[in-house]
């Protein structure tokens, strides 16, 4: 059983989304994983649209197995995490479940590299943004990095 999901040349690699990248523990065998519901989209403030994908994994197969979490993929290109500019505006991080559960949403600095990966977006713009906001405005001054990232969409 392959973890795809087909989607349109140009897309992603080769037109699918691996669905078990990015998952903190891969599974190692057929049926351990797999999708729990269908996809969902969500438009972030600044109009950029993602597909939300929740997933499940076998019980008590093996200690240390993966674990079931919920994503979401950028809707043009696949990637799973998205620039730190991409949630300003947003106080909360996405949820979905009916507001149950958070998604695990990855920061990128321009660069494309990781800054932060967190369930927990207003905490992450109220204890460590400051700091990182002056780290990143140093790095990359062609960019905007406000103080105040709820007012900056």
């Amino acid at each position: 059983m392959s973890h795809r999901e087909a989607q349109e040349p140009g897309f992603a690699k080769d037109g699918t989304i691996e669905l078990t990248e990015g998952l903190r523990r891969k599974p190692r065998y057929d049926g351990e994983y797999g999708v729990s519901s269908p996809s969902a989209f969500y438009r972030a403030p600044n109009g950029r649209e993602f597909i939300i994908v929740g997933s499940f994994v076998a019980d008590n197969s093996r200690a240390n197995m993966a674990s079931g979490e919920v994503r979401a993929f950028d809707a043009k290109t696949g990637a799973l995490a998205s620039r730190l500019q991409d949630f300003f505006g947003m106080r909360e991080t996405p949820r979905v479940a009916g507001g149950k559960v958070a998604l695990v949403v990855q920061l990128l600095a321009p660069s494309q590299r990781p800054v932060q990966t967190s369930t927990d977006l207003a905490g992450f713009w109220e204890r460590l943004y400051p700091q990182l906001r002056k780290e990143l405005g140093r790095r990359y001054p062609k960019h905007k990095w406000p103080e105040d990232p709820y007012s900056a969409a």
